[in-house]
């Protein structure tokens, strides 16, 4: 690593500048450097402006943790409410970044939000409990390290991901309501939630010396690999992990941090070899570097996951197989685990339903066969597997005696014979389509919510003279359809027909989608009639005293 009197010398600065003095040299010559890179005309030319960055981030870090460095922050960051110890969980912070991320309570951002209490932090920031004014709720703020936001590249490609991710609607995603700024401050605006992070479980399993069950463990990915399926549509995880996936109080697993990873991976964290913690969780083609990554990066991912749950270690290295761990575990759960750390990605599962239903049917077939160690069942089921089946022998006998043609008159015919493909397809592509509908409708329902808000946030700075029915408007919908019963129970719903689509249960999920769909119209109607009402109120009542005027 370079000398502090060489990276001074590189940045041209004095000895006594200061953090932000070092920063605002450091970023500067690297948007310089990645500009020229960018605009490289031959692949060699573009490979050297890559070693010359690197060796500015050595020069960087050599500068930000020389000993002078380290003592001048002490005392300012003594009284942070990002202590000292709790900095040990930033990875790779500059220093600069940590007075920019303490907020005492009561501090407001961006005019709107009042931060509450620190809930915890990370390599990528802070979380604050705060309270949003335009909603009159709690929520949850994630404020980025200003360290990776000042990297153009890296804020570009996170406000990309980070639109999508507000986009997403889906039970099993932790909402994000906006991305925000405060200045240069950048920050996630998302739902407050309850419970306790995946990693925090696993941590008190392990002290147990309580492993995952089958049962649970197919009770986590059968609520995330939908969600994984629906946000691979629009987008790629890149960071699934135990602290990424969150346990609500009512037992819902909820995925979060969409877009986090794009960020870290274009900062100098990534480049200076600091922050590969989670690189345990990364596809071979993700830690290559790879610009085309698909949904298998996220499956790796999660086969990682599954692991790490069933057995407590993270795999790394020649990996010894599931089963061998595990020999509880059913033999075909255990190969689909192992199908996604294939370091080829073609060899994975090709997407999180065709994984979802490797590990499913193998659960379902263990359940059709006996315990082992019941005898008297082994030998009906050796007797079944030797002879006719008794069910298809009577079945015959019954046919014979009354006629094929009474047996088909009757409504019992239909349940002898299994659905054929094509009637299951019809049923898979209505239900696709009743899935694409509601997707549509809800996110036309969110978008018209912070439109109304945004519009309110401009009348009342504008003092418009229609901010009164605006104001009514928003109440009247949020009281009456954001904040009511309906929403929840229709959630509630959608989680079933999703089970049943699981199971493989088209028809029956095909009309509990549909109800869900229909009651999100109505919604939608709902939301649109409100916007009439104040008008139609106040037509009403200068109707009523033109006409009490009159009668006098």
């Amino acid at each position: 690593m370079p000398s502090p009197p060489e990276a001074r010398q590189l940045f041209g600065i004095d000895e006594g500048a200061s953090l932000d003095a070092i920063d605002q040299a450091y970023y500067s010559k690297r948007a310089e450097l990645q500009k020229k890179q960018k605009s490289a005309p031959t692949p060699a030319l573009a490979a050297k402006f890559a070693t010359v960055l690197a060796k500015l981030d050595d020069h960087y870090a050599a500068l930000v943790q020389s000993p002078v460095m380290t003592n001048s922050t002490t005392s300012a960051t003594s009284a942070s409410s990002l202590s000292q110890t709790k900095l040990d969980d930033l990875p790779g912070v500059a220093p600069s970044d940590i007075n920019r991320l303490s907020f005492a309570a009561g501090h407001v951002l961006a005019g709107r939000y009042t931060i509450a209490e620190l809930i915890g932090q990370g390599g990528m920031g802070a979380v604050y409990r705060a309270h949003d004014k335009n909603r009159d709720e709690d929520i949850a703020i994630k404020i980025l390290l200003p360290s990776l936001t000042n990297n153009e590249r890296a804020l570009t490609r996170f406000m990309d991901e980070a639109r999508i991710s507000s986009k997403l609607s889906h039970p099993n995603i932790v909402n994000v309501y906006d991305v925000q700024n405060d200045g240069d401050l950048y920050f996630l605006t998302m739902e407050l939630l309850e419970g306790q992070g995946v990693n925090q479980l696993l941590e008190t399993r392990e002290s147990l010396q309580q492993p995952f069950s089958e049962k649970e463990l197919l009770d986590i990915v059968g609520q995330l690999l939908p969600a994984l399926s629906y946000a691979h549509e629009h987008t790629v995880h890149r960071d699934i992990k135990p602290e990424n996936i969150w346990l609500t109080k009512d037992g819902h697993y909820k995925l979060m941090d969409f877009g986090i990873a794009q960020l870290q991976s274009t900062s100098r964290r990534t480049q200076t070899g600091t922050a590969m913690g989670t690189a345990y969780y990364m596809a071979p083609e993700q830690i290559k570097g790879s610009k085309h990554l698909d949904a298998r990066a996220d499956l790796y991912a999660v086969g990682i996951l599954l692991y790490t749950l069933a057995t407590g270690d993270v795999p790394a290295g020649l990996i010894k197989p599931l089963q061998k761990k595990r020999p509880d575990l059913n033999h075909g759960f255990c190969q689909a685990v192992m199908q996604c750390l294939e370091p080829q990605p073609d060899e994975r599962p090709a997407d999180a339903v065709q994984l979802l239903t490797a590990l499913q049917t193998t659960a379902k077939a263990r359940r059709g066969m006996p315990k082992q160690g019941n005898s008297k069942q082994a030998k009906s089921v050796a007797g079944l597997n030797a002879g006719p089946n008794k069910r298809v022998v009577a079945t015959l006998v019954l046919l014979l005696f009354i006629g094929l043609g009474a047996i088909a008159g009757t409504g019992v015919w239909k349940d002898w014979i299994p659905a054929s493909k094509a009637e299951i397809a019809r049923e898979k592509a209505a239900v696709a389509k009743l899935q694409g509908e509601l997707k549509v409708i809800k996110q036309r329902l969110d978008t018209a919510r912070r439109n109304l808000d945004s519009e309110v946030r401009d009348a009342e700075r504008n003092n418009n003279k229609g901010l009164a029915a605006l104001n009514y408007w928003q109440r009247l919908s949020e009281a009456g359809i954001f904040n009511g019963n309906q929403i929840p129970s229709l959630e509630g719903e959608l989680a079933v027909g999703e089970t049943l689509l699981r199971e493989g249960r088209y028809a029956e999920a095909q009309n509990t989608l549909s109800k869900v769909r229909d009651g999100y119209k109505t919604l939608q109607k709902e939301f649109n009639a409100a916007e009439k009402l104040f008008a139609a109120e106040t037509s009403a009542a200068q109707a009523k005293a033109a006409w009490l005027k009159r009668k006098k």
